[in-house]
């Protein structure tokens, strides 16, 4: 997990891991638009709100 600006975000992998998918199937995610995420460099990071939003069924509202 990263803090930035108060702000949590997870790595892709980390993000996979919490949600019991793969990485592949994250990162496929993200480009479809279906999870939120901030490009830094060849990464991306994950808000914690878009992975509380999967957790708990309401997709990423």
């Amino acid at each position: 997990m990263i803090e930035i600006e108060g702000r949590k975000y997870y790595t892709a992998k980390e993000a996979a891991a919490m949600l019991n998918l793969t990485t592949p199937t994250i990162t496929r995610w993200i480009r479809e638009k279906r999870l939120k995420a901030v490009k830094l460099g060849k990464s991306y990071l994950i808000p914690a709100e878009s992975i509380k939003g999967i957790l708990e069924g309401n997709g990423d509202k």
